[in-house]
């Protein structure tokens, strides 16, 4: 049977498991706010950004849009899916019986919080798998001891089945208000220009694209093919003066503000966008004859 272990880890026998995991909880709460942050950033900047580009009206400030948009995201995601709280974090916790030492497992999507964790006072990484060769740095011998040392955690391979759960959160809204009230920390994870503009291009060129096309493979084939954004780089470059620095005002303002020459620079946009979006359609019709 494959095992998968490369998130193991292990803390000495004797540790307070109580006061170990309040330390974990101190140290990875600051990182579960910054990627709150960065989402609820991402989604009042794109509001901000569509604004500029599209004229799309907004009702509320950037912000509570993008707290809004991502608290009822959140009410219809599958609790099976990536999507549902994807800043979770939670360990599996359990005990080998020969040397007392704790195996942890830690599962978490997002690789701030593994670095985080390895950086919490007693905790070992002990990884282990099989499905491929093990590091260099260890000798087959090492390599079989800690084989035989997570058999003996997990003697029936199911964490679920032998390990004590233990959650950071326990879902997106636990901590996501507080969030939402630091307009501060927000600011500090706002995407920088190039990234918001890459996303304007790539989304205005496969709409341009994808205009007037019925065939769902098609559409999907255009899609991906409109993420290599290297390809229309003079869209991109079109897409920068529409883009207005964001800080706390601008993510809580009523009002979005505009740059200079929004009319010319919106429309040097789209005619950019829609001359790209063509040789994208073409290319791909080429591909399919």
């Amino acid at each position: 049977m494959s095992t998968h272990l490369e998130h193991g880890y292990r803390i000495a026998a004797g540790t307070d498991i109580p006061a170990f995991l309040e330390r974990v909880r101190v140290t990875l709460d600051p990182v579960r706010d910054r990627l709150d942050a960065r989402r609820l950033a991402v989604g009042a900047t794109q509001a901000i950004d569509d604004a500029n580009t599209n004229a799309t009206i907004y009702r509320d400030p950037p912000l509570s849009h993008a707290y809004l948009e991502y608290v009822e995201e959140q009410l219809h995601a599958d609790a099976r899916s990536a999507w549902q709280d994807p800043n979770r974090l939670s360990l599996a916790i359990s005990t080998n019986p020969t040397d007392g030492w704790h195996g942890v497992l830690l599962f978490a999507a997002q690789r701030e919080f593994h670095e985080a964790f390895q950086a919490v006072a007693g905790v070992e990484s002990y990884s282990y798998w099989n499905h491929t060769d093990r590091p260099e740095a260890l000798t087959e011998a090492a390599w079989a001891v800690r084989r035989t040392w997570w058999d003996l955690v997990l003697p029936t391979g199911v964490p679920a089945a032998t390990c004590d759960p233990w959650s950071l959160r326990t879902g997106v809204r636990d901590g996501l208000p507080a969030v939402f009230g630091n307009p501060t920390l927000v600011a500090t994870q706002v995407p920088n220009l190039q990234w918001r503009a890459r996303r304007l291009a790539q989304a205005a060129v496969a709409n341009a694209a994808i205009r007037g096309v019925q065939d769902t493979n098609t559409i999907l084939s255009i899609v991906m093919r409109s993420m290599h954004t290297d390809r229309y780089s003079e869209v991109v470059d079109a897409a920068i003066p529409l883009l207005v620095t964001v800080d706390e005002d601008v993510l809580t303002g009523v009002t979005i503000p505009e740059p200079a020459n929004l009319e010319g620079h919106r429309a040097a946009f789209t005619t950019a966008a829609a001359a790209a979006g063509a040789q994208l359609a073409e290319r791909e019709d080429a591909n399919q004859d």
